[in-house]
C-alpha cells in the first residue's frame, strides 16, 4: 500500500493526488516551508489542528484549495503563506494571530473576503497584498 511521508519539507506519496480534504492532525504545532505548496491538484478543503501556532512561509501556495480552516490558537501567519493561492475565496484569521508576513494574500486572485477576528488596527500591512477587490472584515465591521 501507498502511503504519505513527510520527507525533506514536503509530503509526497501517490494518494496525495486524491486527496481532496487534508485534516492536519493535532500536535503539530507549524507548517512549515512549502510543505502542501503546488503538490495537490485535488486538494480543495485544509482544516488546521487546534495546536497549530505558526503558518510557515509558503507552506499553503498553489495548493489548490477553495477552503482553508484556521485555528485558533494560530499567532503567526508568515510571508506569503497564501501565495498564488487561486481558487481561495475567503479567510477567516482568528483573533489568536499577532502577525501576518508581508504578501501573504499574493496572488490570490479569488480572494473576496478576509474576515479579522481582531479590532481594526490591531494587525499592521492590511490587506498584505490582497487583490483591490478583496472586503476586509475587522471583528465583523466593514473596512471603509
Amino acid at each position: 500500500m501507498e502511503y504519505t511521508k513527510i520527507k525533506d519539507g514536503k509530503i509526497f506519496g501517490r494518494l496525495m493526488e486524491m486527496i481532496e480534504v487534508l485534516v492536519i492532525p493535532e500536535g503539530y504545532e507549524e507548517i512549515q516551508r512549502e510543505v502542501l505548496a503546488g503538490y495537490y491538484t485535488s486538494l480543495r478543503k485544509i482544516i488546521c489542528p487546534s495546536t497549530l501556532v505558526k503558518a510557515g512561509y509558503r507552506c499553503f501556495s498553489c495548493s489548490d484549495a477553495t477552503e482553508i480552516i484556521l485555528n485558533e490558537g494560530l499567532t503567526a501567519i508568515e510571508e506569503e503563506a497564501f501565495l498564488n493561492e487561486q481558487k481561495l475565496k475567503e479567510i477567516v484569521v482568528p483573533s489568536s494571530v499577532n502577525s501576518i508576513g508581508l504578501n501573504a494574500f499574493r496572488g490570490c486572485r479569488s480572494l473576496q473576503k478576509i474576515i479579522i477576528n481582531k479590532e481594526e488596527g490591531s494587525l499592521t500591512g492590511a490587506p498584505w497584498d490582497a487583490p483591490k477587490s478583496t472586503e476586509i472584515i475587522w471583528n465583523g465591521s466593514r473596512e471603509d
